[in-house]
């Protein structure tokens, strides 16, 4: 057998920050763990068989004292990948700004939180930057790390085109992106003292060091992160990871599976006429996801459905679950809303098995939402009841934008006004606290159509017209044109009329 090339190839790049004293003005204790980390990572990522990246094309940021010292590389970085880029940082994480849920990345010598690094601050340089990036990986390794989940590259939501005006959906700039972290948005990340490397990374290291043993041949996002839950679920008092992926961002590979073995050379497990080789799951996966974007429908659903009768011959289940969830939007796009939801039923019952909180969650806001599209209404809000208690468990925020969203279309289905608004409130409550305008959004949309329904036009424009700032703000033209239509209809006024015309033209130009 051919061994596979190294998933990290020339046009990939990474950069490794970490920060491990000098934070004592802030109250924050050294980490010498960090320094661990970034060499044995390093070591990894750039031996052949594991990630196989060129030495010179993996960047160590060690004892960073400025943010330009940490944007600088990333900028580096991030011009020169064409394939996949890697940026990690360990340290010291806090929550500053307004309600303090903004996520900063503590520098050293730094005597004031506001002289760190702000997340978001790396994060724009990650998408200004990488535009030719085909792949992003974002690991934050600190205390409050899943704050990170709430931006553009994680937290991927159930939002779509075809709920407008209800929903507004979310576009990312990215074809793949994921973000994964050590702990959830308010919990801390662990570092033993006295131990080699801090939890976290400790455990992801040995993943890539050692393998996972009946694994497949290379170890995408998805799987690194269901293998580093179900083992920061083994420690004591650990918090458990996160993970937030856009596009083809969870099937990211990073790494080879030392572990891997081959089946055997007689042994067939499925053939396919594609080329004269059996393909990979992971290329027809990709394959599906092209055609997919291309609208062939049709030709999509084959190759996931090859993809995963080969997912399911090496008892790969969390990459099942996404193929599953995969097949659902397919289905959802071609009208079969039952085929949806079987696709859907399945991915949670595969979920529930792993015990991988996440996808149950997109699981239950997946068949809620298809639920309410077949007007099974008391199905629907049972669905999103559901993924609504998960999310507050893991304390995954955007997974309760969406269930709260759709109790709140569920409740306007049922023309019970009073109980939608409180959902739309507490969906902009929520959206408020994490900067989310999508969020926004959808509330200001649903408390602008309940306002309509209750005769009160002023109030219904002043919903619509906070609406239309939020779709601006995330640059969604196809939701910019909706509201502006519905501001024309309501308020009987011309120039509405005209500056949704102006963006359908625009849009159809290409611009």
């Amino acid at each position: 057998m051919t061994p596979s090339p190294d998933p990290l190839g020339p046009g990939s790049r990474a950069v490794l920050i970490g920060a491990w004293s000098g934070c004592g003005e802030l109250g924050l204790a050294d980490l010498p763990s960090v320094e661990r980390n970034i060499a044995e990572l390093h070591r990894l990522l750039t031996v052949d068989g594991v990630g196989g990246l060129r030495p010179e094309h993996c960047v160590r940021v060690e004892q960073p004292s400025y943010p330009r010292e940490i944007l600088r590389p990333v900028e580096h970085a991030a011009a020169e990948t064409t394939d996949t880029l890697l940026i990690y940082y360990a340290g010291h994480g806090l929550l500053e700004g307004r309600r303090q849920r903004d996520l900063y990345l503590a520098l050293c010598g730094t005597r004031w939180p506001d002289e760190c690094l702000p997340y978001e601050s790396l994060r724009t340089r990650i998408l200004e930057c990488g535009k030719d990036a085909r792949r992003t990986v974002v690991i934050l390794d600190c205390c409050f790390s899943g704050q990170a989940l709430d931006g553009e590259m994680g937290g991927e939501g159930i939002l779509s085109p075809e709920q407008l005006p209800d929903i507004v959906a979310h576009e990312t700039r990215l074809p793949g992106a994921c973000v994964l972290t050590a702990s959830a948005a308010t919990r801390k990340a662990l570092a033993p003292v006295g131990a080699t490397y801090t939890a976290f990374t400790g455990e992801l290291i040995a993943v890539l060091r050692d393998g996972i043993t009946g694994g497949p041949e290379l170890l995408d996002m998805s799987t690194l992160y269901t293998e580093l839950a179900h083992r920061m679920r083994r420690r004591s008092a650990a918090p458990t990871p996160r993970f937030g992926s856009r596009g083809t961002g969870a099937r990211t590979v990073l790494a080879r599976n030392r572990a891997y073995i081959p089946p055997p050379s007689g042994a067939t497990l499925h053939t396919y006429e594609v080329g004269t080789a059996r393909p990979r799951p992971h290329d027809l996966v990709a394959l599906a996801d092209r055609l997919f974007g291309e609208a062939d429908h049709e030709a999509a659903a084959l190759n996931y459905r090859k993809a995963l009768v080969l997912f399911e011959a090496e008892q790969n289940r969390p990459e099942q679950i996404n193929v599953l969830i995969a097949l659902a939007k397919v289905a959802q796009g071609c009208g079969d809303l039952a085929g949806g939801a079987a696709h859907l039923y399945r991915a949670h019952a595969v979920a529930v098995v792993i015990g991988n909180r996440l996808a149950e969650m997109h699981s239950l806001n997946g068949l809620g939402s298809i639920a309410l599209a077949d007007n099974a209404t008391d199905t629907a809000i049972g669905h999103h009841r559901a993924a609504l208690t998960i999310a507050e468990e893991i304390g995954n925020d955007l997974g309760r934008l969406n269930a709260l969203n759709g109790l709140a279309r569920a409740a306007m289905s049922q023309a019970d006004l009073d109980t939608a608004a409180g959902h739309y409130r507490r969906t902009l409550a929520l959206a408020e606290e994490l900067s989310n305008d999508t969020g926004r959004a959808n509330a200001h949309i649903g408390l602008g159509n309940i306002a309509r329904r209750r005769d009160d036009p002023l109030t219904a424009e002043q919903h619509f017209l906070q609406a239309l700032a939020s779709a601006r703000a995330v640059d969604n033209r196809p939701a910019q044109a909706t509201i502006l239509r519905t501001l024309g209809h309501l308020t009987g006024t011309a120039h509405y009329y005209t500056q949704a015309a102006a963006l359908t033209d625009g849009a159809s130009a290409g611009q």
